[in-house]
């Protein structure tokens, strides 16, 4: 369960980076 909780903590981590860099190019 915890193992579970940080993959998934380190998955939405990954995914705002993604954004940010995805909107600093479209800006």
């Amino acid at each position: 369960n915890i193992g579970n909780k940080s993959k998934h903590e380190g998955g939405k981590k990954i995914k705002s980076i993604l954004f940010i860099r995805w909107y600093i190019h479209i800006v």
